[in-house]
This record gives structure tokens, C-alpha cells and sequence, in this order.
């Protein structure tokens, strides 16, 4: 055995077995505890002890795997602990040097960390001593990795290092606020949103800048950087501005280790995490995270490069200094360590403590609840809300949640889990259309003007069929070699071309498109391939339902390279069977990885590959199919290589036959023309006649946030009309969803019911949505018909039942 020793606590990790065993101790409630300062908050039973009134609370005996040890030989690296501590100040830092006082707050909050923890800084709500009790219970029962619980009880303890270390950040660099935040316009707006941080101890206010406060920082501090201050307005409240932190030119984002352990890197994937969970029939409650970054703590030596000069409201024409001691949005590492804190910790707490038993997709501070009953999903997410809130761990935004519903806007997109269709906002929709029409016309672009067109387009390519990326070749390939954000270069025919197709498409379908392939019936299976040589050059395709082609190319054809006839054969086959494929999903197979992988990615960096793709794009679009691309090998893919060669077409139907290809009763057919010499169409990838006709799929607009509050109330009175309370979708029902989307299958909702009453069991906070319902079922000249029908029917129900003719 050997020792793992901590400034306060030991324990036991065995080599040979990997394991650690520690008997956790905390204290809670005791004011002045001598617990409360100690570096881990982790003690073993030998040497706890509190005097001070404190409850002990014991977690039991932990066995622990060595991957989820707390402290031990892979430990989390943290510089900031009691040691890089002198006199209760970081190192570094001269408070003899302050001869004016202007850090002695500053100086007070970092002594009142080391004492007694981040989370006793006015601007945490966090309770350290429960949250940790919680956290290593969810580790204990493996909701929660070791490393990750390490990670965030340091951060909470000593204050979160976002990836920075004092070796990677030298100097003092002092910049001036960009004119974003400082017009006469945006100033006072500014000045608010600061003096908010202020407010709750988020930020210290150190006081006016003078003509020594830049010399004093530069005395007290060893290393110090005064950031830049933009501000950009928030979406949903133009009346305000977000102030934004320019790290990136003081340099401390380049210092930022990503890397870790654990690894602050992480990739966003919550629009297929929602597409995979949001079943049919599902509903979707939405939370979002208030101040997510400002509730965590940055270590104490962090605090001299969150220096920010701006204007107070009691002094409108001088700069004050100012310093963020929680997080801020612009610092490189941050949404990292938030990641780790509320995704990989709080959450799975949460599950641990069966407090959440929902999926919940997590987009940065924004939580996405599924469930198959609405009223279980909203509880469930409530029941969580009021947990983290209790701890300290999170607060939200209440007045902004979204009740559960199976129509509900999240991330930016409108989510039908009865359609299994996402749809852009309508405002988002709105503004992409509108920039996409303007640059469709524009000589020229600025990098700023492209990568903003570039984000754009790759939201709304979710909407659109696999493929759309191909769209956005012509955008990326320009911006190459431009680094600076006002840096112009002149659009391309074929880049302003890109556009007006790209808002044409997003203009018919509304920016709305199927997000799952569940609604999509299984199709045929498609052989393809080409050859290529001096002598012959031509191309070939088979179907497992039967039909088959293949033909020569022309001299001018044959000498294109063999990735752009392999996917011309493709494009042939698409627009000779795509009529038959509809609503179906195609497994599309062929032997060139170059043109596969690129169809894959919808794009490529071949213009004459891309010129394809767009092809393939439109053809999804007339055909309302999907094609699923995959590679085999030439031996497997010996059908279409047959009629892709020379007198291969003699031997092709013996191929055929040995490999049970054809479905039955399909027959083999050869495809009219089969064996004629194919010329290559080189002209653009869509024409007029294409326009016209995705112009006529266009969609008529709908009020989705209207919908989306009465969905569920639609729900529930279907439900009690048939008898069904639960209303609970297993995945096998969902399999077997009715193509119509109505979330019900066919069987079902093929039965006679009685007629009965809508209001009958209605519950009472879906009265008001089923009047509305009402209301609005007929047109004014229909009441007449509302009249026979209150007569005929429900008197009599309502007689029968002994209820008022009005309830």
C-alpha cells in the first residue's frame, strides 16, 4: 500500500488493485470551522475533528476504482492551492506596492478565498460542503467520473483556473474599449450591464482611473492586462447590450492549455443528441441557465489579467477600473470548465440524487428535457430546477421556460416531434434571407461579411436534404488566404449564384426540414460504377427492384477523370428512378472513395465534383428521397462493374443471379436506350425548370409559437376521447408510427369511438386552450351547424349525465 497525501486527510491507494478507499468526512453549518479553510474539504476519520457546533456527516466507506480517486498518481494538475500562496495573497502580488489602497478590496476577497474558499465570495451561491457530499455520493455510485469531481471540487475550493498557468501569461498589456461600447449610444447601456455584475460581486469596482492607477498596477502586480470592452445587442432585448471581452488581443486565450486533464475541449453535437431523442410523439421542455459562466469563481491570481476600464452612472465622463472575479463570456477556457461543472458533474448528480430521470441535451446553458407524457416532463425538469437551485449550483431563468410541448422552439429551431421536422425561427429565417438575397448581388465580400453568410447557411443546411453543404464550397474556398476581419475579395459568378439557389431553397420550405429518417420507408438498394480507359470508357447501375442501365461514354465524356464519371452514373440513375424512389431512403453503394466520402460531406474541393453534388442536392429536393452513400470494394460491387466494362452485359445477369440481388417478384429490366453512347451535360447544376418546381413545394407559414402552447392541450382531449390517460410511446410503437404523423398507429386510429363530450374530465388549466380550440374550429356563417350540433348532441349528453347545459 502505498500513501497519497493531502495537506489535511490520507488515503489508502493500492497499486495492485487499482482502488483507494476513503472514508469521506464534511462539516456543515459551522461558523469559523478551521474545516472550512482546509485545501480539499476531504478528510479520513483519523484526522477530522470540529469543535465548532458543525453537523459530521458520514458518506460511509467508499471503494472507489482508481479511475474515479479524487487525489491520487493521475490527479487533476492544479497550480492555484495554499502552496502558490504568501501571506494570504497569490505570489506575485506586492500589497506593500498599494500605497493609495486601491486593491485593498481586491486584496480582502483573495484572503477571504484562501481562508475560507471561493465559494464564500459574495458573487457564489454554490454550498460547498453539501454540493461536494453530493458529488462524491454520485462518483461513489458512478453517475460521476473522479476526474471531473476533482476538477470542479479545486475549482470550488481555490477558484477555476480555465487552462491558464502564471508560466504562459508575462507582462502588463493595457488596451482602450472598442467605439461598439463607448458611442453615446451604447455607453449608458454598458455602464448598466456592468454595474449589474458589480451589483451581485461578480466584478470589483476599484475606482477611478487616475493619472498613477496604470503605474500602481503595474507596481502591485508582477503581470496584469487590461482587456478591450465591445458590446453587441441581445437578441431577444434590443433595448440592451451584451458588453464583450476582448481576450484575444491582451493574449490570454493563446495561453489558455485546452488540453488538461481533464480536457477542456469539447465539441457541441445537441442537434443530433435532440434529433436521436426526440421520438415520436415526444414532448420537449425547455430551461435555460441563468448567468451561466458568472457563477463560477476564477482563482485569485486569474483576477489581475480581468482588468477592464469603463464609466460608472455617477461619473459618466471617467474611466473607472474594474475586475471580473466569476466568469465572463469572452475567456477561451470558460465554456469548457462550465461543461465539466454542470454537463459532467451537476447533471449526473442530479440522476445520482434521482432528481432527473429524463434525457435532458444540454446546448451551452440552454436544457432541452424529453419525455413521452408532457405534464411527467415539465415535473421532472421542475423537480431538477428546484434541486440546483436548492444546492446553489444553478439558478434559471423561470419567467423564460418553455412548458413541454411536441412542437417547441430550442436551440433556434422550431422541433415537431410529430412530423419529425426542425424549423428555423421565424425571425432567424427572416434575417438569412434577407442577407442571403443582399450578398447574391454584391461585387464583394469581407472576410466578416463571409464567415457571417458561412454561419448562416451551415444552420439552415440542418433544414435542407444531405448534400446542402455542397452549397457552401464556393463560400469557404474564397475566404482562404484572408485573415483580417474588413479584408474584401471579389464574389464569383458562381459564388453569387450559390446564394440566390441557397434562398431560393430556404424560401419554398420555410426553412423547415425532417430531422430523422423514421418517417422515410426503406428503398431499394443501388449498385453504381464507371470505367475509364484508352480503349473503353462507360458506365452502369443496377437495382435491387430490378431496373438496370449502362451505356458508353462519347469521346469528349471519356476523358473526364473517373471520380466525376463514377458520380455521373450516380446522377443518371437518380434522375431516371428518383419519380419511384419517394419517401424512401436509398442505399446508394459504389467502389470511388473520392466521390463518396465527398457525397458523405455534401462537399468537396473539387469544383467538378462539386457541380455533382449540387446536382444530386436538387434531385433530392424533386424526388423528396435520401440517399445513404457507401463504400465497397470492387470485388462487391462486381454487378455495376460488369455493365460499367465492355461485353460486360453478357455476364451480368449470372452475377445477379448468384448474389440474389433482385427482390422478388421484381424482375430484372433493362432501362430504355440501355447501351447508348451518353454525352455529359456540363451546364449548371439547376435550371429554371427546377426552380419552378421546388418553387411549387413552397409551404404556407404557421403560427408555431401559437401551436406549440396548444399541441399538448390537443393531446390530452384526443387521448381522453379514446380512452387513453397515459398516452405513453414505447419505441416500438414508434417504429410503427402512422405516416401521417399522427402518433398514432393506423390500427388505432382506424376504430369507431362514441361520440362523448371534449369537456368531459377536462382538466381545468386546459379550459381556456380547448375554448380557443373551439372558438376557432368554424367560421362565423358555420354557427348555424354549432347550433344543430349543441342540440342534437350534447343536450342530450348533458341530460343523460344530469350536467348543466353550460359547465
Amino acid at each position: 500500500m502505498t500513501a497519497c497525501s493531502e495537506s489535511q486527510g490520507t488515503s489508502l491507494y493500492d497499486a495492485s488493485t487499482n482502488y483507494c478507499n476513503m472514508h469521506v468526512l464534511y462539516c456543515t453549518g459551522a461558523q469559523g470551522c478551521p474545516s472550512v479553510a482546509e485545501p480539499n474539504f476531504v478528510y479520513t476519520e483519523s484526522n477530522f475533528d470540529c469543535t465548532h457546533g458543525g453537523r459530521v456527516e458520514n458518506s460511509a466507506n467508499l471503494c472507489i476504482p482508481h479511475s474515479a480517486v479524487a487525489f491520487g498518481p493521475d490527479a487533476v494538475p492544479f497550480y492555484g492551492s495554499a502552496s502558490s500562496y504568501l501571506n494570504g495573497l497569490p505570489r506575485g502580488w506586492h500589497e506593500e506596492a498599494d500605497v493609495s489602497g486601491t486593491f485593498s478590496e481586491m486584496f480582502a476577497w483573495a484572503r477571504l478565498v484562501h481562508d475560507q474558499g471561493a465559494c464564500a465570495l459574495p458573487g457564489v451561491s454554490i454550498k460547498m460542503g453539501p454540493f461536494v457530499a453530493h458529488m462524491w455520493e454520485a462518483v461513489r455510485l458512478g453517475f460521476v467520473q473522479g476526474r471531473h469531481a476533482e476538477f470542479v471540487q479545486q475549482g470550488l475550493r481555490w477558484g477555476f483556473e480555465v487552462g491558464l498557468h502564471p508560466d504562459r501569461v508575462h507582462g502588463h498589456r493595457f488596451f482602450k474599449n472598442y467605439e461598439s461600447s463607448v458611442s453615446d449610444a451604447a455607453r449608458p447601456r454598458v455602464t448598466a450591464a456592468t454595474e449589474a455584475r458589480v451589483a451581485i460581486g461578480k466584478t470589483l469596482h476599484l475606482g477611478a482611473v487616475v493619472d498613477t492607477t496604470l503605474a500602481a498596477v503595474r507596481r502591485v502586480f508582477d503581470a496584469a492586462y487590461i482587456f478591450p470592452m465591445g458590446a453587441v445587442a441581445k437578441p431577444l432585448e434590443p433595448d440592451k447590450l451584451r458588453p464583450t471581452d476582448d481576450h484575444t488581443r491582451t493574449g490570454l486565450n493563446a495561453a489558455c492549455d485546452m488540453t488538461g486533464p481533464p480536457s477542456l475541449s469539447y465539441s457541441l453535437d445537441t442537434y443530433a443528441e435532440m434529433a436521436r431523442r426526440l421520438l415520436p410523439g415526444f414532448a420537449m421542455h425547455v430551461t435555460d441557465v441563468e448567468a451561466a459562466f458568472p457563477m463560477l469563481p476564477f482563482a485569485p491570481w486569474i483576477w489581475p489579467f480581468m482588468f477592464h476600464r469603463f464609466f460608472a452612472s455617477d461619473d459618466p465622463t471617467t474611466l473607472h477600473l474594474y475586475c471580473h472575479v466569476n466568469g465572463d463570456f469572452g475567456t477561451r477556457g470558460m465554456p469548457g470548465v462550465f461543461k465539466i461543472f454542470f454537463v459532467d458533474v451537476v447533471t449526473n448528480m442530479a440522476r445520482a440524487a434521482g432528481q432527473l430521470s429524463i434525457p435532458a441535451s444540454i446546448y451551452v446553458d440552454d436544457i432541452g428535457g424529453t419525455g413521452a407524457k408532457a405534464k411527467t416532463v415539465t415535473i421532472e425538469m421542475v423537480k431538477f430546477q428546484a434541486w440546483c437551485e436548492n444546492l446553489g449550483c444553478a439558478a434559471f431563468k423561470r419567467l423564460k421556460d418553455k412548458v413541454a410541448s411536441q412542437l417547441q422552439l430550442f436551440i433556434g429551431f422550431w422541433w415537431d416531434s410529430f412530423e419529425g421536422t426542425r424549423a428555423l425561427e421565424e425571425r432567424k429565417l427572416a434575417q438569412y434571407l434577407d442577407v442571403l438575397l443582399l450578398f447574391s448581388t454584391r461585387k464583394s465580400l469581407t472576410l466578416h461579411e463571409r464567415q457571417r453568410v458561412a454561419g448562416y447557411m451551415e444552420r439552415a443546411v440542418k433544414t435542407m436534404p444531405p448534400g446542402a453543404s455542397c452549397l457552401l464550397a464556393s463560400v469557404f474556398v474564397l475566404m482562404v488566404g484572408l485573415s483580417l476581419a474588413w479584408q474584401k475579395r471579389r464574389t464569383t459568378r458562381r459564388e453569387r449564384e450559390d446564394y440566390r439557389f441557397f434562398y431560393d431553397v430556404l424560401d419554398s420550405n420555410l426553412g423547415k426540414g425532417y430531422y430523422t429518417t423514421d418517417r422515410f420507408q426503406e428503398g431499394p438498394t443501388v449498385y453504381s460504377d464507371a470505367s475509364r480507359s484508352s480503349r473503353y470508357s462507360g458506365g452502369g447501375w443496377c437495382s435491387s427492384w430490378g431496373p438496370f442501365d449502362y451505356w458508353r461514354y462519347g469521346t469528349a465524356a471519356s476523358k473526364k477523370p473517373i471520380d466525376f464519371l463514377e458520380g455521373d452514373t450516380m446522377i443518371c440513375s437518380v434522375e431516371s428512378q428518383g419519380p419511384t424512389w419517394a419517401g424512401k431512403i436509398v442505399h446508394y453503394n459504389m467502389d470511388n472513395q473520392a466521390f463518396q466520402k465527398s457525397a458523405v460531406k455534401g462537399r468537396s474541393r473539387a469544383e467538378r465534383l462539386n457541380l455533382l453534388l449540387k446536382r444530386l442536392f436538387v434531385l433530392q429536393i424533386l424526388h423528396n428521397c435520401l440517399l445513404l452513400f457507401a463504400w465497397v470494394s470492387s470485388e462487391d460491387n462486381e454487378m455495376a462493374d460488369l455493365l460499367s466494362r465492355e461485353g460486360g452485359i453478357e455476364r451480368f445477369p449470372e452475377a445477379v443471379a448468384r448474389r440474389a440481388f433482385v427482390v422478388a417478384p421484381a424482375s430484372l429490366q433493362a432501362m430504355p436506350n440501355a447501351g447508348r453512347i451518353r454525352n455529359l451535360d456540363m451546364s449548371a447544376p439547376f435550371n429554371a425548370a427546377d426552380m419552378a418546381m421546388i418553387a411549387a413545394r413552397a409551404q404556407a407559414p404557421v403560427d408555431r409559437r401559437w401551436l406549440s402552447r396548444i399541441l399538448p392541450a390537443i393531446v390530452c382531449i384526443q387521448a381522453a376521447a379514446r380512452d387513453d390517460k397515459q398516452l405513453v410511446f414505447s419505441i416500438a410503437e414508434c417504429v410503427e408510427v402512422k405516416r401521417e404523423h399522427s402518433a398514432r398507429s393506423i390500427q388505432v386510429a382506424s376504430v369507431q369511438y362514441p361520440r362523448a363530450s371534449l369537456y368531459d374530465g377536462l382538466p381545468l388549466d386546459l379550459l381556456e386552450a380547448t375554448d380557443e380550440l373551439m372558438s376557432n374550429r368554424l367560421a362565423p356563417s358555420s354557427m348555424a351547424t354549432v347550433n344543430i350540433a349543441f342540440e342534437r348532441y350534447w343536450t342530450p349528453l348533458a341530460d343523460e349525465h344530469g350536467w348543466p347545459v353550460i359547465l
